[in-house]
């Protein structure tokens, strides 16, 4: 709805609210609910508040199961645009890679903003310090934990009554004998094959190998400098001949 499209009131007696954009009077139907302002409304009436979300113009007329997007400048299916549920066909205004772009966009310019990373800081202190949020962030944990506890009994009871268990380096699904017994485990089992640990326990140690090309490289080095000592030293090629 357009301004010209909204009555406007003359008389200030009979006024609901003053628009503090467009300073006008108007009835308060036209004006947004806000429980935060102190009159129950917000300053702005909704026809400002439309044209402060829309900063496009609006696009052509598309057919029915189809978009405008005001980013790339074309006629989309609706499946490319992303729910919501505050528009009146349902979807956002911009297609899905469009959207993306310009939440990256919005979220590189906050952060370099220091006034955003302030504020962030402080909202991080405070949520750190309360003692709600605290209560509710061990909650949480509480709960993901139990709800890993659970998956886990659920994967071990199917493991005992198949009879076979997917390790957990492999991938591959095998039967419980060749999983090691553990006690500790739900299922009595090891979570890796006896293989993969055959496998590992026979793989040489990183380290050792490092150490042994560096002690090849120093022998290399060491027999080079001897031979050039030897070619250019004639004592030393006769002390070589001799033995």
């Amino acid at each position: 709805m357009t301004d010209s499209a909204i009555p406007v009131v003359q008389d200030p007696d009979s006024y609901a609210r003053f628009c503090t954009r467009c300073e006008q009077y108007k009835e308060i139907q036209h004006f947004h609910k806000d429980r935060n302002a102190r009159s129950g409304y917000r300053s702005w009436c909704d026809a400002c508040e439309s044209q402060k979300r829309r900063k496009t113009e609006p696009g052509p007329e598309t057919p029915e199961g189809f978009k405008w997007c005001p980013g790339c400048e074309a006629v989309f299916p609706l499946d490319d645009f992303g729910l919501d549920s505050r528009r009146g066909d349902g979807h956002r205004g911009r297609c899905k890679p469009c959207y993306r772009e310009r939440k990256k966009l919005k979220t590189r310019e906050r952060r370099e903003d220091p006034e955003f990373r302030e504020r962030e800081r402080i909202a991080r202190l405070r949520r750190s310090a309360d003692p709600a949020a605290i209560a509710k962030r061990a909650e949480q944990r509480a709960l993901s934990k139990q709800a890993k506890r659970t998956l886990a009994k659920e994967v071990a009871l199917q493991a005992i009554e198949g009879g076979v268990k997917c390790c957990k380096r492999c991938s591959k699904v095998k039967s419980l004998e060749d999983f090691q017994a553990r006690k500790s485990s739900l299922d009595g089992r090891t979570s890796v094959c006896r293989e993969c640990i055959r496998i590992r326990r026979n793989a040489p140690d990183p380290e050792d190998v490092e150490k042994v090309q560096s002690w090849k490289a120093r022998k290399a080095a060491f027999d080079a400098a001897v031979e050039q000592r030897r070619a250019s030293d004639p004592l030393v090629r006769e002390i070589f001949e001799k033995g």
